[in-house]
């Protein structure tokens, strides 16, 4: 109901709608009827709009509610990166990388000073003042054609001396800077092959579709060198590395793409497996090989599906060691010997082991992943951003569980945030060590009545050596965000 005024008699009097129909004992104008209609309409509208909600809450209640019960999991609630906020050096990082770079102008390297005059003529009796300078950055892309004049001499016997080539140019008439340039716009700038045929045909190179493609495949061996040694030149000047995988389907195919790397390097390997027979290969490199010694002993102690114990142990306390440079005189040892199949995979993986003692895990490195199975070799250490997933998986069923979860991820954090906050280059004393310890024990004890979150717990507490690993190595960072990060920009095609 509404309080109108008519205009044309001054008397007041109330309108309201009843039926669908204005009510009013005044004679109403078209224009009034309609601004009336158009406001009943929308409060009409607004709580057909409001009655809508709650019956959307409450089905998606009742769904929640039905999901529980039925013990399925429940709706995801996607949350920003707690580390991701507080982490100061992941911060720094960021911010490093979001800061546009801007150096002093002055400090450039000069590579032509041209002197300009003023447009009018100077007045006689001026003084000289100096230079005021403008600086201007220009890029040069020009051809450069290179002819070798090489000389021809026709030996007394009959033999012919011709002027040798250097040695990069042997077999290839493209410089090593256009080989570098090409690599360098298809790889690194995604440039498709027919687009780069184009740009340099515009240059005004001479160039085939089919010498491109021979550029780009082949005649690659100082690169595909220096790629594959930086693995090695590594793992020899590391305490410890991030691995973490990703995979992709590529032609009906399944492919991984194996990260390894820290804060001084990072180096990316594809292959057609995942499994720690096909990471062990590419710890080895070039330097294949297999030995039975101590090492490959204690990890098999480790392996639950070893059953030629007799077998093995005869062979090892006769020869204390057993080394085999290449595969195939690795698979001829096995076939002469009576190992079960079931043995093979981890007599062979444990073989590879021993054999990377000599070089890689020479110096105790570790290992620091997302508790993947094929990473699980020697001295690991575990990702605390991992071990929580699990923890927050965990669906409580009533308010008494919220609250037992609630209070074991308060625990959790805080005893990562205390590990991040004192963690340094000189260490943990001894007794700090202690209490750490006693807090993560304390943080996995279990819980009455929440079966689920003991389970998880427990798994919390087997990962208790790997987990404070940087009690150990100060080093050794606390997740793996930083690896696992990288996997993915390579996976979606990002730098």
């Amino acid at each position: 109901m509404k309080r109108y005024n008519d205009g044309n008699t001054g008397n007041t009097q109330f309108v309201f709608i009843k039926d669908g129909i204005i009510q009013s004992s005044l004679p109403l104008d078209i224009e009034y009827t309609h601004d009336r209609c158009a406001y009943e309409l929308g409060f009409v509208a607004s709580q057909l709009l409001d009655i809508a909600q709650r019956y959307y809450d409450e089905v998606r209640a009742l769904k929640d509610e039905n999901a529980r019960l039925a013990k399925r999991a429940k709706r995801p609630k996607l949350k920003p990166s707690v580390i991701a906020k507080e982490d100061k050096e992941y911060q720094q990082v960021k911010k490093k990388r979001t800061e546009r770079s801007n150096p002093d102008k002055s400090q450039l390297a000069v590579s032509q000073t041209v002197t300009v005059k003023p447009h009018v003529p100077i007045p006689e009796g001026s003084r000289f003042k100096g230079y005021k300078r403008y600086y201007v950055q220009e890029l040069e892309i020009t051809l450069h054609n290179i002819c070798y004049q090489r000389e021809r001499w026709k030996t007394p016997n009959g033999k012919t001396l011709l002027g040798e080539l250097p040695e990069h140019l042997k077999h290839n008439h493209f410089g090593p800077q256009l080989r570098q340039f090409i690599l360098y716009q298809y790889f690194h700038n995604h440039v498709t092959q027919p687009l780069l045929l184009n740009q340099l045909r515009e240059l005004g190179l001479s160039i085939s579709g089919g010498q491109l493609s021979n550029l780009l495949t082949k005649k690659n061996a100082d690169f595909q060198y220096e790629k594959n040694s930086l693995l090695p030149a590594g793992l020899q000047n590391s305490d410890y590395i991030q691995v973490d995988d990703t995979g992709a389907r590529h032609q009906g195919k399944n492919g991984y793409c194996t990260q390894f790397g820290n804060q001084h390097f990072t180096f990316f390997k594809t292959t057609t497996s995942k499994s720690k027979d096909n990471f062990l290969t590419i710890l080895q490199g070039e330097n294949v090989g297999y030995r039975l010694n101590q090492a490959a002993y204690d990890y098999l102690k480790r392996r639950k599906n070893f059953s030629n114990w007799s077998l093995w142990q005869a062979e090892y306390d006769i020869r204390s060691e057993v080394i085999y440079h290449s595969k195939n005189e690795w698979l001829n040892y096995l076939q002469c010997r009576r190992y079960t199949k079931g043995s093979y995979k981890a007599l062979t993986e444990a073989a590879m082991v021993g054999y990377l003692t000599q070089d890689v895990f020479k110096k105790s490195l570790i290992i620091l992943s997302d508790e993947a199975k094929q990473f699980d070799i020697n001295s690991n250490a575990g990702c605390w951003v991992h071990a929580e997933r699990k923890l927050s998986q965990v669906i409580p069923n009533d308010d008494n569980q919220i609250r037992l979860k609630t209070k074991k991820l308060k625990q959790f954090w805080s005893l990562y945030n205390t590990l991040r906050s004192e963690k340094s280059d000189e260490g943990f004393s001894y007794q700090r060590k202690y209490q750490l310890k006693i807090r993560l024990d304390n943080l996995c004890k279990k819980v009455t009545g929440f079966k689920k979150l003991n389970t998880e717990l427990n798994h919390l507490l087997l990962m208790k050596s790997t987990l404070l690993k940087c009690l150990e190595n100060p080093k050794i960072p606390l997740h793996n965000n930083q690896s696992d990060q990288i996997s993915v920009n390579m996976l979606s095609g990002e730098k």
